[in-house]
């Protein structure tokens, strides 16, 4: 995503992950289908996916999300917003408890999306105070970090 003009949006750009959705997890809302690269639904389960190639390819990413040459301007008072809810960023995705014989349980995706899935945000223009969640929603952080 590149060279857009967001001005007094409530939020920017967030690349979220749900980990509890995967090829033949309950929490799947597409539940007829897998990723592409899965023959069978039914091989994505335990002890199979727990391990290459099955435990890469039973999940849906968010991976190689380019964020680069926007600008993202925000006034909190035109919008109306009074707290720091509102201006921001984010690569996130849930932690992830369900179900119980699920490979990705815990940090596991929020650790991919945040640091192993190419997802970059940079050589971006911010004006007013925007802020950056990474990892989970209790992570904020400023445009420098």
């Amino acid at each position: 995503m590149s060279r857009n003009f967001f001005v007094d949006n409530w939020s920017g750009v967030t690349a979220w992950e749900n980990a509890d959705r995967f090829c033949n997890s309950p929490a799947n809302t597409s539940s007829g289908y897998c990723t592409k690269r899965v023959a069978s639904k039914a091989s994505c389960a335990q002890p199979g996916m727990a391990s290459a190639p099955l435990y890469d390819t039973c999940r849906w990413k968010t991976q190689n999300v380019a964020v680069h040459a926007n600008t993202f301007s925000v006034d909190r008072a035109a919008i109306g917003c009074t707290n720091s809810f509102c201006g921001r960023q984010a690569v996130l995705s849930n932690y992830a408890t369900y179900p119980s014989w699920s490979p990705y349980q815990r940090t596991v995706v929020q650790q991919a999306i945040t640091f192993d899935q190419n997802n970059r945000w940079y050589g971006n223009t911010y004006r007013g105070p925007w802020s950056f969640m990474a990892f989970d929603t209790a992570r904020s952080l400023t445009a420098a970090q």
